[in-house]
């Protein structure tokens, strides 16, 4: 590149920032990410047109020099730090820091944020390739065998994270820290504790940084008590954890200090009431769980409650996946399909994918373990049922979604077209999925009782709300599309006009519909959608006629500008559900 002439302005923001550009257009990645603050501003000022030999490496008062020459054409002066009170900040101390800071505009060199980043990254590195080496000493994995048992797909599974993990961290390291460091050389603004932990993640973007990461890689510290402290609080699940570990008969006299087996038991009933789509011969069966617990028959109970953990997982497959049929499925296999459908199941899952089953296996043909009290793995059962039970209501369905929806009634939840759309459209797709019979009865009561008065008020001001949104967009649209080359007036364009244009009313409105009008444009296609098929989903012998009338004249007088809106956005890729 030539020379920046000495003669450039650099007054402004702008002026510098086009300086700036062209030189670190160029920049060597060696020199950018050197640790050497002289070697990085010599660089830099050797862009200038500095007479020959001004400016020499070996030479720092040479390098002072051109950095005070540099920053007097930007307007900052010796006493400049001074004025602003900064004088005591140590990247003020010398003309070399002040030009990296004010010139380039970093607070720290790129070299060292670089160094810093790549020796945590390197030990992340050591750390996965530790575990890959310790599995890569079993038999079947060495040889790269297929898994035969439970134990060995156990094995391969944590095997195939790890190796997984390791490929993100060494590509992070040949292409990500480089851009962190720059990043970080340039600062940010630090917003306390929770900053500090995105950005721990931003600097090692992987798995390995995060809570419970050794759970999920390392198979011998599967969490096996997590799940029985979730009512804990933090303090108390700390020394419960180790207590756990040591001797968990003391771990349970304790716990019943702050949760009685009575009150897991309520919470599981609690659950299984809530859930409509858990069938009535289970609910059945959970009853006779808890009477078998009370009356402390506690191998029936265990017999019992370890097939109904697996039977809680086989319905969860059928609400997660409609057309779920696999008969032969196993635990972890069906542990496994509703993973994606549950926040944070990455290591809440594998107590119940990994563990479980040889728990299970184990007892129904072989009983007790050496030692083993009945009591305490009942114990151990009742809390796991208890989770299970919990995981049901958390998953996130439409069905668990129109659930609360319908049991909560709550009026901000049905206040606007909008959420009335919602509605009818988890209605919908609760008959897609085969699914609407759980809530015929609810929706039913729902549609005659509660619906009727919401539908009238969100009709009563409709057309005052839809006039005023498309008010609102008739103009805008106008302007925007003309400034970007074909002009769209809703009032005057016609269907096939918008058809033939297709292309050119996509470049010309793709950022007013997606970004700017994005909520207008998503109220209006709702309404729209709403008005003409409220029918299929409401009680129409519970809407009054002024109500039905009403719908129905509205979609009549705003049917072509909506129309062409729905075409508009169709053109551009905004669908709204």
């Amino acid at each position: 590149m030539d020379k920046v002439p000495l003669s450039t302005p650099l007054k402004t923001v702008g002026d510098v920032a086009d300086v700036k550009r062209k030189i670190l257009e160029n920049i060597p990645e060696k020199i950018l990410f050197s640790k050497s603050e002289e070697e990085l501003c010599f660089y830099i000022l050797s862009q200038f047109d500095f007479p020959k030999d001004t400016i020499k490496l070996s030479d720092l008062p040479s390098i002072e020099a051109a950095s005070e020459v540099i920053l007097n054409l930007m307007g900052i002066d010796d006493d400049f730090e001074m004025k602003l009170d900064l004088l005591n900040d140590s990247k003020f101390r010398s003309p070399i820091m002040r030009f990296l800071h004010y010139f380039l505009g970093i607070k720290e060199l790129p070299g060292d944020c670089k160094e810093q980043l790549e020796v945590k990254v390197n030990m992340d590195l050591d750390t996965i390739n530790s575990l890959i080496t310790d599995y890569e000493k079993i038999d079947f994995i060495a040889k790269k065998e297929t898994p035969r048992n439970h134990n060995q797909r156990t094995q391969k599974d944590f095997y195939d994270r790890c190796i997984e993990e390791r490929a993100k961290i060494e590509e992070h390291l040949r292409s990500g820290v480089n851009d962190r460091a720059l990043t970080k050389a340039y600062g940010e603004l630090n917003l306390g504790f929770v900053y500090a932990f995105f950005e721990e993640y931003k600097d090692r973007p992987y798995k390995l940084p995060m809570p419970k990461s050794k759970e999920y890689f390392d198979i011998n510290s599967i969490d096996k008590v997590g799940h029985r402290l979730r009512k804990i609080t933090p303090s108390q699940g700390t020394f419960l954890r180790d207590l756990y570990k040591k001797k968990k008969s003391e771990f349970y006299e304790k716990m019943e200090e702050f949760i009685s087996d009575n009150e897991v038991i309520d919470s599981i009933k609690a659950h299984i009431q809530f859930l409509p789509f858990i069938s009535e011969q289970r609910k059945i069966i959970f009853n006779e769980l808890a009477e078998l617990y009370k009356s402390k028959k506690m191998f029936g109970f265990c017999a019992l409650a370890l097939t109904q953990i697996e039977g809680l997982f086989t319905e969860m497959c059928h609400m997660c996946v409609p057309k779920y049929n696999s008969p032969s499925a196993s635990l972890p296999d069906k542990v496994n399909t509703v993973r994606p459908f549950y926040p944070n199941s990455e290591t809440q899952f594998d107590y119940f994918q990994y563990h479980l089953p040889n728990l299970r296996n184990r007892f129904l043909h072989l009983g007790l373990a050496s030692g083993e009290k009945i009591e305490i793995l009942s114990k151990e059962i009742l809390f796991d049922l208890e989770r299970v039970v919990s995981i049901f209501g958390g998953l996130n369905i439409d069905a668990n979604w129109f659930l609360r929806l319908i049991r909560k009634r709550d009026d901000t939840d049905f206040m606007s077209i909008n959420t009335l759309w919602f509605y009818c459209r988890m209605i919908q797709s609760l008959k897609e999925k085969k699914q609407f019979h759980y809530f015929e009865k609810e929706i039913e009561s729902l549609n005659q009782t509660y619906i009727p008065d919401t539908v009238y008020n969100v009709v009563f001001d409709l057309d005052a709300k839809l006039n005023g949104i498309i008010e609102s967009i008739y103009e805008s649209m106008k302007g925007q599309s003309a400034l970007n080359g074909f002009e769209v007036d809703l009032r005057s364009i016609s269907m096939k006009e918008i058809a033939n244009n297709r292309k050119v009313i996509k470049d010309s409105l793709d950022s007013f519909i997606n970004w700017q009008m994005k909520s207008e444009i998503t109220e209006l296609l709702s309404a729209q959608k709403f008005m003409k098929a409220y029918g299929k989903y409401l009680d129409l012998e519970y809407l009054s006629a002024e109500v039905q009338n009403g719908i129905n004249a509205l979609d009549a007088k705003y049917s072509d500008v909506l129309n062409k809106i729905r075409l508009i956005s169709l053109y551009v890729g905004f669908v709204p559900e």
